[in-house]
């Protein structure tokens, strides 16, 4: 069973013009092609992970992710169909690519709460703006908008 995947995946690969070595030697077309598909992949992978917030190693294992994902999904949706060049090669990279991107975000989501204690970067910035926002509604409430008026010993500590 593996085998006879392995010999369709190889004969779509070969077919996709896309094998690197080719009669044992390397085939620098193909090495040039997958680079400049990778291209795009890695720099939005690099996009992604510096949007990232958190520290370095949040924006690392987002982009990665992003970047891994997104060559795999250009890579394996032209390789599965075969696509040689033109504007089927273009489409498939393009699809592929923000497929496989899809595809990776729950993989960099729990990579990101396995490192961060249950939570992704963003999710301790939605809670952190959460918070902020509550104090600021409380803050406005004993201000006297809520039907309270000013109370001098709220004012004096910073809450009135």
């Amino acid at each position: 069973m593996l085998g006879s995947l392995g010999r369709f995946a190889g004969n779509r690969l070969v077919r996709s013009g896309l094998n690197v070595v080719k009669g044992g030697k390397i085939n620098w077309p193909a090495v040039r092609e997958v680079g400049t598909s990778a291209i795009f992949d890695v720099g939005f992978g690099g996009l992604y992970g510096a949007m990232t917030p958190g520290d370095f190693g949040d924006k690392v294992i987002a982009g990665t992710t992003s970047a891994l994902g997104g060559f795999g999904g250009s890579l394996g949706l032209r390789a599965g169909l075969g696509v040689r060049g033109g504007i089927p090669m273009m489409l498939t990279e393009g699809i592929g690519g923000v497929a496989g991107d899809f595809a990776a975000q729950p993989v960099a989501d729990t990579l990101l709460r396995m490192k961060g204690g249950g939570t992704t970067p963003w999710e301790k910035m939605q809670a952190q703006e959460r918070a902020l926002l509550e104090q600021q509604i409380l803050e406005q409430f004993l201000r006297g908008k809520g039907g309270y008026t000013q109370d001098p010993f709220l004012v004096q500590n910073g809450l009135g």
